[in-house]
């Protein structure tokens, strides 16, 4: 069961290296492409976030943030200006897997706000770098912002589609999920179930979950203020509280 679960850990740390490479190719070919279109169309955008918004919405904040660093950095031997923006690629990166987790690429009336949010870190806090530092161009903070909001759109459309053609089983390979320790031995867990345990705390759901993993275990709930589940207390040998879901009333 361990070696099982450590060859699943390999495989999706190998699987993260892949999509966080993939993602700063990404940046660079769509960062040259946008260099392309400057020079024979006079547009502004960039093209530069899309990996690094790609591998923050699979991934996870690590590979995000790894994502957008890498990209800048390379970008800063060409251009040196581009290191000044790594902090704002942080920046991108952390909060699209924040809205990321919280469904803003997957559901149609949510992605205008995620790409007002990647806009506004963009725009207007992007702009105000070429006000610090004298070597970065600019073109007008409003003609900035504008142009920003061009780029967003059309980089979050883009990652929509790259999600949406990877099949969902695969994309939960991707996400990054840190260092774990391993799962417990089947012996670990009949004297766990062995044992009498209580838990004071923890909301419905979580507790219809754990009773099906430990149905010996006696759990009292948030709104359990019942005799019986306060004698549970007493004949528990150990007790086991859920802080963040619990009454005043019980705590006390």
């Amino acid at each position: 069961m361990v070696d099982d679960y450590r060859i699943v850990i390999r495989k999706n740390h190998r699987n993260v290296v892949l999509l966080c490479i993939a993602s700063v190719l990404i940046n660079v070919l769509f960062a040259r492409l946008a260099q392309f279109l400057s020079q024979h169309f006079g547009t502004q955008l960039w093209f530069d976030t899309i990996g690094t918004i790609l591998a923050a919405a699979l991934g996870g904040y690590l590979p995000g943030i790894f994502v957008g660093l890498v990209t800048n950095f390379m970008k800063g031997f060409m251009d040196f200006a581009s290191v000044y923006y790594s902090a704002m690629n942080v920046l991108i990166a952390a909060t699209s897997a924040l809205l990321a987790n919280h469904g803003f690429l997957k559901k149609v009336w949510k992605v205008p706000f995620f790409i007002l949010v990647m806009a506004f870190i963009g725009g207007v806090i992007g702009g105000i770098l070429p006000s610090i530092v004298n070597s970065i161009p600019s073109a007008g903070f409003l003609n900035d912002l504008l142009w920003d909001l061009a780029d967003k759109t059309i980089s979050v459309i883009i990652v929509i589609a790259i999600i949406r053609a990877i099949p969902e089983k695969n994309r939960e390979t991707l996400r990054f999920n840190g260092w774990k320790q391993a799962p417990l031995t089947k012996n670990d867990m009949e004297e766990i179930r062995n044992k009498k345990v209580a838990v004071l705390g923890g909301t419905e759901r979580w507790i219809k979950r754990m009773k099906k993993l430990l149905p010996s275990w006696s759990f009292v709930g948030a709104d359990d203020v019942s005799i019986g589940g306060f004698n549970a207390l007493e004949r528990a040998d150990y007790i086991y509280i859920y802080t963040s879901a619990l009454r005043h009333q019980q705590y006390y």
